[in-house]
């Protein structure tokens, strides 16, 4: 929470969880927080798995504070749709090995990309 500064948040919020996401070769998931809450939601995103995938984190409500926990995207594509109020942070450093990667949720990127789209209603 020290990277985003000032946040609604105290030690007791609650907040949801998303389990790691793994894709291998388009067979997997992706992860989706798309309900709207009225008040700020605290959410933390494990590390999750792309190889040879294209991976999509649909993560628009609008109150969301969304941390990364980091993720590993080899050959792959990665995009993280997200509204423009929302929050994003990652909690791990960024790699780029002949990748492109945004600095926000990037991870680590090899042969890859990670693009992050940010929409407003």
């Amino acid at each position: 929470m020290s990277n985003w500064g000032k946040h609604p948040f105290n030690d007791q919020t609650k907040f949801k969880v998303f389990s790691p996401a793994v894709k291998v070769f388009g067979i997997g998931k992706d992860i989706s927080d798309t309900k709207a809450t009225a008040a700020p939601s605290l959410v933390f995103v494990r590390a999750s798995v792309s190889v040879l995938s294209a991976t999509t984190y649909n993560l628009t409500n609008p109150n969301g504070w969304y941390c990364f926990k980091g993720k590993v995207n080899v050959l792959g594509k990665t995009t993280i749709n997200t509204h423009c109020k929302s929050h994003l942070s990652s909690v791990s450093g960024d790699l780029a090995i002949l990748g492109k990667g945004e600095k926000v949720g990037a991870g680590t990127t090899v042969l890859g990309k990670t693009i992050v789209k940010r929409k407003c209603d």
